[in-house]
C-alpha cells in the first residue's frame, strides 16, 4: 500500500523506505543513498517525526537479492527540512588506539561535521631509528561529512604510502568509522592524527 513517510516521501510498504543494510546503516530506497541510522534518527527527532510501522527496517530476503550492490558504503547525512536551518550534527573527533604496536587503529567520533575540518597524518614506522611515511596528504573533511566517510578518506590517503627509501609500506583500510593501520613487514607503527 502507498504510503507518505518522512518529509513526504511517498513508498510502497511492501518493503521499509529506509533498508537496513547493516553496520548502523540503512539505504533510502527513494534517493538510493546509504545514511548512518544516528543521522536519520536524530532528523527525524528535529522535525518531530515518529516513523510509521514498516517504515525503517530490514527488506525482504527478495529485496535484497535483488538490490545489494547499489549503496556505495559511503554515508550521506539526509538533507534538512525545507526551511528548518539544521544544525544537527558535530565536530569529527579521533582517538588511536594500538600505536606503537603492529596494528594501530584510529577511531573517527561525532560528525555529521558542522564545519570544513582538516586531519593532518604523520606515520612513522619501526622502533630506534623509525622510517618516516612519505607523501601523506591531508585529508579534507567537508561539512555534512560523517565518520565513515572520513574514516574512508583517511584510509585513502595511507594505504600504500611507503618511506623515503621504499622499503615499507603501509596496509590501512576502514571499517565504519574504524581505520586499522599495518605495515607490510609487521613494523611497529606510529601515529600523528591532528583535526583543525
Amino acid at each position: 500500500m502507498l504510503q507518505i513517510g518522512f518529509r513526504n516521501q511517498r513508498f510502497d510498504d511492501a518493503e521499509p523506505l529506509y533498508v537496513d543494510i547493516g553496520a548502523g546503516m540503512v539505504w533510502n530506497r527513494l534517493t538510493h543513498k546509504a545514511v548512518t541510522m544516528t543521522s536519520l534518527t536524530t532528523a527525524m527527532t528535529a522535525d518531530g517525526y515518529t516513523p510509521k510501522t514498516g517504515e525503517v527496517g530490514k527488506a525482504s530476503a527478495a529485496w535484497i537479492a535483488a538490490n545489494t550492490g547499489f549503496w556505495d558504503g559511503i554515508a550521506t547525512p539526509p538533507p534538512p527540512a525545507p526551511g528548518s536551518g539544521s544544525t544537527t550534527g558535530a565536530a569529527i573527533t579521533s582517538s588511536t588506539a594500538g600505536d606503537g604496536t603492529a596494528t594501530a587503529k584510529i577511531t573517527f567520533a561525532g560528525g555529521p561535521a558542522l564545519a570544513h575540518q582538516t586531519i593532518s597524518l604523520g606515520v612513522t614506522t619501526g622502533t630506534g631509528t623509525a622510517k618516516t611515511i612519505a607523501g601523506v596528504s591531508a585529508v579534507q573533511v567537508q561539512k555534512g561529512d560523517t565518520i565513515a566517510a572520513t574514516a574512508t578518506a583517511v584510509a585513502a590517503a595511507l594505504n600504500g604510502k611507503k618511506d623515503t627509501g621504499n622499503t615499507v609500506t603501509l596496509a590501512a583500510a576502514a571499517a565504519g568509522a574504524v581505520v586499522t593501520v599495518t605495515e607490510a613487514g609487521g613494523a611497529v607503527v606510529n601515529l600523528t592524527v591532528t583535526i583543525a
